[in-house]
């Protein structure tokens, strides 16, 4: 499994099975935003999250 990791505008780190990758070019840090904001875009927050969690606990349990 690869992570990322953009720490501000100027460095971004990608972590994959054989080690890290650090990126300073701002073409490929506002890459790594981009996707980032593709998966919050996708992501659950507050009472929703809340919600689907409680919701697959109750599926876990039955």
């Amino acid at each position: 499994m690869n992570t990322f990791t953009v720490y501000d505008r100027r460095l971004a780190t990608v972590e994959n099975l054989t080690g890290r990758i650090v990126f300073q070019d701002p073409r490929d840090i506002a890459e790594h935003l981009n996707i980032f904001e593709l998966f919050e875009r996708q992501g659950l927050f507050g009472d929703e999250a809340r919600n689907m969690l409680s919701q697959w606990a109750e599926e876990y349990r039955s």
